[in-house]
């Protein structure tokens, strides 16, 4: 700020990036502060997409799932969101398409999943069976472990559902349940499974159930 000692008259106004005032009969001039831009620049603009898909994708989310992650991220000193974002930034799309189905990750943790876990739809194709091998016992989990299933569909990549008919427990070795077909025949499922009082989970498994051809 410079302070005029030659100008009779008081100035007030802006000359180019010059500002000219009058405080108590003394004029002033100073530079116009620099503005912020706060257009995203093009270097920064795929992170920032990927990061707003995820933080949507987020809140879509079902109940149940907001307390996996809110759990999960005790172990991070992160709130579940930030977690659930930092798991599922690389699953989207620069573009802003649809996302990497088989990268979505709907909990994290240290519990081991069953050895060969794998998927198979009954003769109907209404149905859908979860089997894994229980003859081998893995350390750190316990034939109480319970069973969780989401399911998505690629017509409705919002609508992402708990499938509550999959209740089963790692000693069981085998699941069935229905799918939500009404909402697209290619389905996505995410199988984990959580320690007895849910304290702790595993990450998930993706399966990928009538997958149709790319589209062009």
């Amino acid at each position: 700020m410079g302070r005029s000692k030659h100008i009779p008259l008081p100035l007030k106004g802006k000359i180019g990036d010059i500002v000219f005032y009058t405080r108590n009969g003394q004029t002033y001039a100073r530079k116009t502060p620099l503005r912020k831009s706060t257009a995203v620049p093009k270097a920064c603009q795929s992170a920032v997409n990927m990061f707003t898909q995820a933080s949507v994708t987020y809140r879509f989310l079902p109940e149940q799932l907001f307390e996996v992650w809110r759990k999960s991220a005790c172990n991070f000193s992160m709130n579940g969101r930030n977690l659930f974002i930092k798991m599922n930034f690389h699953a989207f799309p620069a573009e802003g398409k649809e996302p990497y189905y088989e990268l979505l990750k709907f909990s994290s943790g240290s519990l081991p999943l069953p050895l060969q876990l794998q998927t198979t739809d009954d003769d109907s194709g209404e149905f859908c069976r979860l089997q894994w091998d229980t003859s081998t016992f893995l350390p750190y989990t316990s034939p109480e472990d319970k069973l969780w299933v989401v399911e998505l569909h690629t017509d409705n990549p919002l609508v992402i559902c708990m499938v509550d008919d999959a209740y089963a427990l790692r000693s069981d070795g085998f699941c069935v349940f229905p799918l939500r077909y009404e909402l697209g025949k290619e389905t996505h499922l995410y199988c984990f499974f959580s320690s007895p009082d849910n304290s702790n989970f595993s990450d998930c498994k993706y399966f990928c159930i009538n997958k149709q051809p790319l589209r062009e």
